[in-house]
């Protein structure tokens, strides 16, 4: 069963691929991670509003909003 999608995310098929964000895992930036961004979902499964699963809490892409 798919999770409900919270406001702002993007349907898993719209949703960009690692690749095209230059994602990293783990994250080379120490300042700069997935569970500080703006679209990071924290979930019993993490995920992303924009970026193909899966997440991790501490990976790293080229789309980091820090989280206001």
């Amino acid at each position: 069963m798919l999770p409900e999608l919270v406001k702002g995310e993007w349907p898993p098929r719209e949703k960009l691929s690692h690749q095209s964000v230059s994602y990293e895992h783990p994250a080379k930036r120490t300042d700069e991670h997935c569970s500080l961004c703006e679209h990071y979902i924290s979930s019993m499964e993490p995920r992303c509003q924009h970026v193909k699963s899966p997440i991790l809490a501490g990976d790293w892409c080229e789309r980091y909003e820090l989280k206001q």
